[in-house]
């Protein structure tokens, strides 16, 4: 992979010296690679779009996404002028290629010219599946609709809005045997400036309808399922001339990866906003690719992926975003160094659902012995800096109890054992999605030797809270996290988990608080250090049932009265 992305690399750079008006063959879009199919030639990429050129009649012309995943992969298609009365019979086909090398089945957007209907349509035979249900959602999250898809498909609501764009995603959601599939369909019709922004924080402040549709083949026993996707094959035919330069035209965009093991946290993998939650895709220059998992006898693991985030430069802003569910409590990630050490500067960063940005934390290596630096920026809310407060393996407060000011443009918290290579760091907001207090275990089963400005070395840390000094306003819920590096040795994700927010009592995070959250309650009372060792998924504070900001045996009765009651 690597010897493929350097050779790609230097054969665009010289084409681009020789003759500028001349396109690479492979392009890199939202960090992943796509390559021309038939005579179809690409534009220059637009932020996460990449417009595809010179398609023909034949229906063979287009664009191959290639995910390469064993988890799932999507892609958008703009369906901007594709439909009404009239028009060409103008057909868009999604196809999913396994690793195989064969083709799984079909998804089509086609146009009803007699009445200008827009409809989508599958056959996911070539994998075995004997038919299809559906289960297709309002903007509210409402079921409009579920059954048996129809071999016609079904019709989309007639749009009167500027743009129309249709995001097909394939979600691993069982490894079976066979490993089966759910594919997720968002029809989107839009007004906004950008279309192509509609799932990103801020949204685009236009009218939209917005009609998303779970798919899930049947398949019978014996059945192979799709297997693992190599890429997603986009092609059309009798489409609409969009630049104006008379030749057909498609655009495609927001391709992401479904990276890591099956994508089933405690919310449901098959609700309306399973297949944005688990979208992984590069920024900047970055390259991302999913990869087997060495194992200990120097094979690789095909069943254990990692996500791999290359060609990184040295700006900073080269990196990998994942998009958040709506209720989330935190983020865990488990990074992996193939050298040394986290090295270079890498920057976590949250960001709200106004596109507001949470700086979470900054770890920069700045000297032979690997020692860290930690920083906190909290100044889109007004705070001049951070309070630091530090814990040990039973809960108990490390250091100042009231914390320590670390003020913003000051000297920095020194880390002098750093998380050795493969261990996971945890992001846990305790506080509120306005006033979040993050609670950061940098590296679980290891305590954490932290020295703070003036020199006072604080051991034995196991997890320390990071909250804004003197902020003057709040945030939204995050619904992004960014993992940003300038190390030229790249990153390599091994794991992301996303944990839901705060439910006092909901010991397992089923939404729920029953006599099932006993035990994991009583192991809650032993101290954070091994309940997130043991539970990373789920919050440490969901045992703090008197809201005390800590978990002691005062919360025995509080969570008792909790039994029986649900999460919000």
């Amino acid at each position: 992979m690597r010897l493929r992305t350097t050779l790609v690399t230097s054969l665009a750079a010289v084409c681009a010296a020789g003759a500028a008006f001349a396109q690479p063959t492979d392009t890199y879009a939202s960090g992943i690679l796509h390559q021309p199919l038939g005579g179809a030639t690409f534009g220059p990429v637009d932020g996460r779009r990449l417009p595809v050129h010179n398609l023909g009649s034949s229906g063979e012309d287009g664009v191959e996404v290639r995910c390469y995943s064993a988890s799932g992969g999507a892609v958008g298609v703009d369906l901007t002028g594709f439909a009404g009365v009239g028009t060409p019979d103008r057909e868009i086909e999604i196809r999913p290629k396994g690793w195989d090398g064969t083709i799984k089945g079909v998804m089509r957007a086609y146009n009803e010219p007699a009445t200008g209907q827009t409809m989508l349509a599958a056959d996911f035979s070539d994998m075995g599946a004997t038919d299809a249900s559906y289960t297709a959602y309002d903007e509210l999250g409402n079921v409009v609709a579920s059954g048996i898809l129809l071999p016609e498909g079904l019709a989309m609501p007639p749009c009167p809005n500027q743009y129309q764009i249709w995001y097909v995603s394939l979600n691993l959601i069982s490894l079976g045997p066979p490993k089966q599939y759910s594919v997720m369909w968002h029809y989107f019709c839009s007004n906004c400036p950008d279309p192509w922004g509609w799932w990103l924080p801020g949204g685009c402040g236009g009218i939209s309808t917005d009609l998303r549709i779970v798919i899930t083949p049947n398949l019978p026993g014996g059945a192979l399922g799709l297997g693992d996707l190599d890429a997603l094959l986009v092609t059309g035919r009798d489409l609409p001339d969009l630049d104006g330069d008379g030749v057909p035209d498609l655009v495609v965009g927001n391709a992401d990866l479904k990276s890591f093991s099956v994508p089933c946290p405690p919310w449901d993998c098959l609700g309306p906003d399973a297949a944005f939650n688990d979208a992984r895709w590069g920024l900047g220059q970055a390259h991302i690719s999913d990869e087997c998992t060495p194992d200990s006898i120097g094979g690789c693991d095909e069943a254990v992926r990692r996500l791999v985030v290359a060609n990184l430069g040295s700006s900073g802003e080269d990196g990998v975003s994942v998009a958040l569910p709506h209720n989330n409590g935190g983020v865990s990630v488990a990074l992996y160094k193939p050298r040394c050490c986290r090295g270079h500067v890498i920057i976590m960063k949250l960001y709200d659902d106004e596109g507001q940005e949470q700086r979470i934390m900054t770890t920069q290596t700045t000297d032979p012995n690997a020692t860290e630096e930690l920083d906190a920026d909290f100044s889109v809310i007004g705070a001049n800096g951070y309070i630091l407060t530090c814990y040990d393996a039973g809960g108990g407060v490390v250091g100042p109890p009231e914390g320590t000011a670390i003020i913003s443009g000051g000297p920095k918290v020194i880390v002098s054992n750093p998380c050795p290579p493969g261990s996971r760091a945890v992001w846990q907001n305790n506080g509120t999605t306005s006033n979040p207090v993050w609670v950061v275990v940098g590296c679980l089963g290891f305590p954490m030797e932290l020295v703070v400005p003036g020199g006072t070395t604080l051991s034995g840390v196991a997890s320390y809270q990071v909250k804004p000094l003197n902020p003057t306003s709040g945030y939204g819920p995050s619904v992004r996290c960014e993992l940003l590096s300038d190390d030229d040795d790249g990153l390599v994700i091994e794991d992301i988990v996303v944990a839901p927010a705060l439910c006092p009592g909901d010991m397992n995070c089923d939404g729920r608080v029953t006599f099932a959250d006993i035990d994991p309650f009583v192991e809650a009372l032993s101290g954070q250090s091994n309940w997130v060792l043991h539970h990373p998924t789920c919050p440490w504070l969901n045992a703090d049932c008197n809201n005390s900001g800590t978990v002691t045996f005062a919360d025995i009765d509080p969570f008792v009265a909790r039994l029986g009651t649900t999460c919000p």
